[in-house]
């Protein structure tokens, strides 16, 4: 497994009233080494061939529309959508 690996927390049906709630969510995820992006756009979800479970996503960043100049993939080991 790569080191790289992160976790996609995605709200699809629901959002946060509380933003200290959801800033106290990103730091926390900072502290163990995840990467934090905020406006983004999920293209698409990639799934694991031998499993068929989701394993990450495409997306770009909704302001800038790229992320250095490109648009970035997520790995995950788990998905909650």
């Amino acid at each position: 497994m790569s080191s790289n690996c992160c976790v996609i927390y995605l709200t699809v049906t629901g959002q946060h009233d509380d933003a200290r709630m959801c800033i106290a969510i990103a730091l926390t995820a900072v502290r163990f080494g995840a990467n934090v992006a905020n406006h983004t756009e999920v293209l698409q979800l990639n799934k694991n061939t031998s499993d068929g479970k989701l394993c990450g996503a495409r997306v770009k960043d909704r302001i800038t529309g790229m992320y250095r100049g490109k648009l970035f993939a997520l790995l995950s080991v788990a998905m909650i959508c």
